[in-house]
């Protein structure tokens, strides 16, 4: 079996899809694609190459640390406005 990710499209069956937790089920199937089309998010899919079975997914944000958040040790070494970040989200 040959997998692969792939940037999300119409193409692939999110109704059918259920990972077993309801809030990241729900979000593939409802929120997923109209996120991605108003630039909040990215999400790739996992699935077996040539179908439109998901098997799983990730999904990149981008996010802000800002200056106040974090550690004194790290803090000093950053920019006074924060830094940007990738928001990575695990169930």
């Amino acid at each position: 079996m040959s997998i692969q990710f792939s940037k999300l499209s119409k193409h692939f069956d999110r109704k059918s899809f259920d990972c077993g937790i309801d809030d990241l089920t729900q979000y593939i199937r409802r929120f997923a694609r109209q996120n991605q089309t108003e630039d909040y998010s990215q999400c790739y899919i996992l699935h077996k190459k040539e179908e439109t079975e998901i098997i799983g997914y990730y999904t990149l944000t981008s996010s802000k640390i800002t200056y106040k958040e974090l550690p004194d040790e790290i803090s000093k070494n950053i920019p006074k406005y924060g830094v940007g970040a990738v928001l990575i989200r695990s169930e």
